[in-house]
């Protein structure tokens, strides 16, 4: 009888001294609710997870018995969030939210219960890996880090004076951590270790070279005072560019530390420091003269600049009214507003971006303000959606040089840097994101278009049939093949069958492309991989139209790439697992 099986198959799981296997929605409630909790990030395929796995069940009992949860997870993306690439099997223990990663011997589950047990007795301050940092950086408003050579006299000797401080960090609200990852050192542009970082809002001040590193007391008087200071916090330039890759939003008063202006500026900004960051907004300074050359500043300081996504808009009104200032702010990071930008920085979002949508306005043109708030405002939320980024400028200098303009105002989309200029009616709405949005706008002809994250999905929910080219930059043999695959791009149109090309490292991870180039065609959001030689566009063109008219009643064969694809991308997904000898 099938339900004695079932009950049979419960009892086992009761009884049975198996290390439970958790869900990422199940593991991330543990992580909040549980105070002492160990995570084996493995894989289950693997013959060395399984061989840790074996001897770590031996003490999951002994676990339960101190209080520490114990769990496994075979979830690469979640694995990928706590810094752990390719280092499967890894046992991660959380305290309060805290994680701290085992270094030793797996196999070895008498040293592991050890060392769990010491992390729930002892005040150690948590080791975390560069990655690990970047997550706690952003989900805690106040981290202290020390960074620290491994094996080396001085840094054992800090660390055994710092730990003192470490329940007088936890009692304040700060997280304190210790890394020996170089690259987090490197990240910050530190030099020198040991020595110690403070992130509040993720901006961090590095504890001063010349202070006593090893007075506990005075590393804890500064932690409280940069946790309550109102100064609006130096950075360097690498430092800055750090935050605003890796921030969600930014603030930048880019400034001249002689300059009398700026001294009466930073004085007024100082005020809305605080309330800039209960809006989450970090709020920095920097007198890097070169990098604010980049974003053309330079001669006209100080000038502060919001960055949203990487993405910069210059606050073009009087700085030293602070309350102005801070409301601005605010719209900036509640509103779907349209940036404003530089020369500078539109040359930079043309060559990076695949779509930008640029409104030249000029000073002088007494209606634009009303276009841009009444007309394009309107519509900035569906250009996002379509992948592409709505901005406006008041130099007209790359409208003249590039698009070839002469009449202004004026619409110009920028598609893979190739200008198209709008011709309607500036104030219907409608009729611009019709425009923008058309197929033949967005399309380049005789080249296979470049799509982002967003455009890719759209398709993909859309187009019952795309073919996805991944490349990547400084890669000769993508060039290559470019060339071949642009001369069945029009032969694909015929057959119904969208053709495009990636280049966003991130989407190729989330496909799980590895190698570059690589060809992936999706039918009915159901993706394959081409195996062949991709140089060979007549092979390529009949493999896409032979899947394309395959049978619709088939159960599609699966790989494991591609079944990990499809259960990330598919709400509803059946499944049947076979022995290819067998059926």
């Amino acid at each position: 009888m099938v339900e004695e099986e079932v009950l049979k198959w419960l009892i086992h799981q009761k009884s049975a001294d198996e290390i439970e296997d958790v869900s990422d929605v199940v593991l991330d409630n543990m992580i909040d609710s549980s105070s002492f909790l160990a995570v084996l990030f493995y894989d289950r395929d693997d013959p060395k997870s399984q061989e840790v796995l074996k001897e770590l069940e031996n003490i999951d009992d002994e676990c339960d018995e101190k209080g520490i949860l114990f769990v496994k997870i075979d979830d690469d993306s979640v694995a990928k969030g706590y810094g752990i690439d390719d280092e499967l099997p890894t046992l991660v223990y959380f305290e309060n939210r805290i994680p701290s990663v085992y270094q030793g011997d797996l196999t070895n589950e008498d040293r592991v219960l050890e060392w769990l047990v010491r992390q729930t007795q002892t005040d150690e301050i948590e080791e975390v890996s560069h990655e690990m940092l970047d997550s706690l950086i952003e989900r805690h408003n106040y981290v202290a880090v020390l960074m620290y050579k491994p094996k080396d006299k001085n840094s054992d000797k800090l660390l055994k004076e710092l730990e003192h401080i470490d329940d007088d960090c936890d009692e304040k609200g700060i997280v304190f951590l210790k890394t020996d990852d170089k690259e987090a050192a490197d990240k910050y542009g530190i030099k020198k270790l040991p020595a110690i970082l403070f992130f509040r809002f993720q901006v961090p001040t590095q504890y001063p070279p010349s202070a006593d590193i090893m007075n506990e007391e005075a590393v804890l008087k500064w932690f409280v005072g940069q946790q309550e200071t109102e100064e609006i916090e130096p950075v360097n330039s690498r430092t800055l560019r750090s935050l605003v890759d890796n921030s969600p939003s930014v603030a930048v008063l880019f400034y001249d530390p002689s300059g009398k202006t700026s001294s009466a500026v930073l004085k007024d900004l100082e005020e809305i420091d605080d309330d800039a960051d209960r809006y989450d907004i970090p709020f920095v300074k920097c007198d890097d003269l070169a990098v604010a050359k980049e974003f053309g500043l330079a001669d006209e300081l100080p000038r502060l600049v919001y960055f949203e996504n990487r993405l910069p808009t210059v606050y073009e009104e009087d700085l030293t009214d602070e309350q102005r200032v801070l409301e601005w702010l605010i719209k900036q990071k509640t509103e779907d507003t349209v940036e404003e930008v530089t020369d500078e920085i539109l040359e930079e979002l043309i060559r990076e971006r695949e779509y930008v949508l640029v409104w030249f306005a000029p000073d002088s043109c007494k209606e634009c303000a009303d276009i841009l708030h009444r007309v394009l405002e309107t519509i900035d939320d569906d250009t996002d959606e379509h992948g592409i980024l709505l901005v406006t400028t008041d130099d007209q200098g790359i409208a003249k040089s590039r698009a070839k303009v002469t009449k202004f105002p004026a619409l110009v989309l920028f598609r893979n840097g190739e200008p198209v200029t709008y011709r309607g009616d500036m104030k219907k709405p409608e009729a611009i994101l019709k425009w923008v949005t058309a197929e033949e706008t967005l399309d380049s002809p005789d080249t296979i278009e470049v799509v982002n994250a967003r455009m890719l999905a759209k398709m993909l929910e859309s187009s019952p049939y795309v073919a996805v080219l991944f490349t990547k930059d400084r890669c000769g043999e993508c060039d290559k093949v470019l060339v071949e695959l642009e001369r069945i791009d029009h032969l694909a149109e015929k057959e119904d069958i969208d053709f495009v090309k990636v280049r966003d490292p991130a989407v190729a991870v989330e496909y799980n492309v590895e190698a570059f180039p690589a060809l992936m065609y999706v039918r009915h959001r159901f993706p394959q991989f081409y195996e062949g030689s991709l140089r060979d566009e007549d092979a390529v063109l009949q493999w896409l139209i032979d899947n394309k008219v395959a049978k619709e009643d088939v159960i599609e064969p699966v790989d494991r790439r591609m079944l990990e694809v499809l259960m990330g991308d598919v709400e509803h997904l059946v499944v049947f697992f076979y022995d290819g000898d067998d059926c």
